[in-house]
């Protein structure tokens, strides 16, 4: 078995995303849709709410009820379109990736119509472990709060442990399958079952190393995540001095624009890191799953030419 060379994805991953920024759209697309999902905003919530909020801000949204609810059903409707658009784009990226050199030259409304291609088996595969996941919550979570109603606090804590022993493995699973599957529908234009068959398959059989990639990837997004901090500390620190500046040549109006401008800027840097690292660990997750189902291949076929060898005794 070949040893995987992180370091050498890494690598590649890095030089691949650099040199091609239409990469960079697609990743913004999975960055603004996987935000965005993750937002949930009920307005029903707001009148459980009304006894903490001030009188005024309560009597508001009182008297415009209606335009609330309205609000609420356009970002659903908003939200349900940036979760299709994260669906479209992740396989857009993936089969993009994969040739660089012809989908660069294509333009972007192409390739997005290439990973339309694939939205509903894709659609699909997020539906049934999302319903998956919910239902794993339910069997497990229910007891433990069933036990607690009773005041069987030691119950409840031991079941606790057991369920998150549980629970932690399975949901490392379902993401594993989650994306190798997206990998063999779009790569190899599989479909559902076989996707979900292979993408379960190939992560038995390379669990250490899907794991020690995992954990690679989390600590390049920590680190990541600080290193943009502190770049926006710098940032912050710059804009104050211009502010300062503006506001003594021009006062009020000369530090509004600033402030405006900075946030602006701080914004669209913001929007422009998170695309191009969210396009990275994309291109990151595919190299690496090229490089384990490649010697998967080579395995099998080492394997079949080992079965089809004749042996001593008929030779």
């Amino acid at each position: 078995m070949k040893t995987i060379q992180y370091s050498e994805i890494l690598r590649r991953a890095f030089l691949l995303t650099w040199k091609n920024k239409f990469l960079w759209v697609l990743g913004l697309f999975i960055f603004i849709g996987s935000v965005v999902s993750n937002i949930n905003f009920n307005p029903q919530d707001l009148s459980s709410q009304s006894a903490s909020i001030p009188t005024a801000i309560s009597s508001f949204f009182s008297q415009h009820q209606k335009t609330i609810e309205n609000v609420f059903f356009l970002f659903v409707l908003l939200e349900l379109l940036l979760f299709f658009l994260k669906i479209i784009s992740n396989a857009a990226i993936i089969k993009s990736a994969n040739d660089t050199k012809l989908y660069s030259q294509l333009p972007l409304r192409k390739i997005l119509s290439e990973g339309l291609t694939y939205f509903y088996r894709l659609l699909f595969i997020e539906v049934l472990l999302d319903i998956t996941v919910g239902l794993l919550a339910l069997v497990f979570v229910s007891p433990i709060l069933y036990l607690f109603s009773l005041n069987a606090f030691v119950s409840g804590i031991l079941a606790t442990v057991l369920a998150f022993g549980i629970l932690v493995p399975l949901m490392i699973l379902i993401y594993f399958i989650r994306r190798y599957s997206y990998y063999y529908v779009v790569l190899t234009n599989s479909g559902i079952k076989a996707s979900l068959e292979n993408g379960y398959g190939i992560f038995l059989q390379n669990a250490k190393k899907s794991l020690l990639m995992a954990l690679l990837s989390i600590g390049i997004g920590l680190g990541f995540v600080l290193s943009l901090l502190l770049v926006l500390v710098l940032i912050g620190a710059l804009a104050s001095l211009i502010s300062f500046g503006a506001y003594l040549l021009f006062a009020k109006n000369g530090l509004i624009l600033v402030v405006l401008i900075s946030s602006l800027f701080v914004l669209l840097f913001i929007l422009l890191a998170f695309a191009a690292f969210t396009a990275f660990i994309q291109v990151l997750w595919l190299l690496f799953f090229k490089q384990i189902s490649f010697q998967k291949s080579l395995d099998q076929k080492t394997e079949e030419e080992l079965a089809a060898m004749p042996s001593p005794e008929a030779a």
